[in-house]
């Protein structure tokens, strides 16, 4: 039993061919590309000709990436630490999956450091208060808290050498300063 005329969609890109044997007809044929390849990484035994095409577009681009589990394992130079070499497993879900924030957020080491970076930011604002400029200045000058702080800093550019911890979410700084002489 034959099948009917599939109907195509509309396409964007249209392709006239002049058509000499049949008095210079130009039929305006859909521009369509099939990309056929192996961009898993992961071996597929099915043989090519039970493979189903796969149909990609742009509001499909994300769930055919999360429907494949994109990941990649590597080992990068320790550029926190300098000691060596660091492996590093990346997971893509989407395509926002890879940008830089995103990538470092998969890092443990550098995710303590975009948590300090953050932790600074929200910072920030309160040194244009000159009460609060004064509470961290007096508690800067108190050397146990200021031991906490640079150990504090100093585990998170280390990346924690077990790479899991963070730190807290209050700071020693917010804290009221111990009572001067």
């Amino acid at each position: 039993m034959a099948k009917g005329p599939s109907k195509a969609r509309e396409s964007r890109v249209n392709i006239l061919i002049s058509d000499a044997l049949r008095g210079g007809a130009q039929p305006e044929l859909p521009f369509r590309l099939l990309v056929m390849g192996d961009y898993t990484g992961k071996e597929d035994k099915r043989p090519i000709e039970q493979r189903e095409p796969l149909d990609v577009n742009k509001s499909n681009f994300d769930s055919v990436m999360q429907s494949y589990n994109l990941s990649l394992d590597l080992s990068v130079q320790d550029r926190i630490a300098g000691q060596g070499e660091m492996p590093v497993s990346l997971k893509f879900g989407t395509l926002k999956d890879f940008r830089p924030e995103a990538v470092a957020r998969q890092v443990p080491q550098l995710r303590n450091l975009l948590e300090l970076r953050d932790a600074m930011k929200a910072l920030r604002p309160k040194m244009g208060d000159k009460n609060a400029q004064k509470k961290l200045m007096d508690a800067i000058k108190d050397p146990a808290v200021r031991d906490q702080i640079l150990a504090m800093i100093t585990a998170a550019e280390g990346g924690q050498a077990a790479g899991g911890g963070t730190p807290p979410a209050e700071t020693p700084a917010a804290e009221e300063p111990p009572a001067q002489g």
